[in-house]
């Protein structure tokens, strides 16, 4: 890396800058199939269901039209297990939720034309480490990690 915390371009002569120019579509990084996900109607069980089968940190929640709307992670799960009074995993996940809805939380988005220089931006910027990859209207269309951008250099 250089100073600026940038990757340095002369460790590989013209191939890296290629690469970082590609879009996240050409070089399909991350899962883009069988996205489990979640809606506020579900109950919270079953989001832990699914990030514990899947061994997931968090769980998109879409609404009707499949928009990503939330997310629910292991952390807010914790959250909500510390106050014995809110542990009511058959509530809907909305209801689970909602004291979180209150800080306005960003969920942090990609898309398949983004470059993948752009995505190491926004991994940089935003400190998360999953976007969700949705389309023009905010259709959820895939999951990308840092692990998953980490596997694709180093395989």
């Amino acid at each position: 890396r250089s100073s600026a915390g940038q990757l340095n371009p002369n460790l590989f002569p013209g191939k890296l800058s290629e690469l970082f120019s590609m879009s996240l579509g050409q070089i399909r990084i991350g899962s883009h199939e069988r996205i489990e996900s979640v809606t506020y109607n579900s109950k919270t069980i079953d989001a832990v269901d699914i990030m514990a089968q899947r061994n997931l940190t968090a769980v998109p929640v879409v609404n009707e039209e499949g928009v990503l709307v939330d997310t629910c992670s292991r952390m807010d799960l914790v959250r909500l297990a510390s106050d014995f009074q809110e542990l009511d995993l058959d509530r809907p996940l909305q209801q689970s939720l909602a004291h979180h809805q209150q800080l306005t939380r960003k969920i942090h988005t990609c898309t398949l034309s983004d470059s993948l220089g752009n995505i190491f931006e926004r991994f940089e910027a935003t400190g998360k480490h999953r976007l969700y990859c949705v389309n023009d209207h905010g259709v959820l269309q895939g999951v990308i990690s840092l692990c998953d951008v980490l596997r694709f250099f180093l395989i």
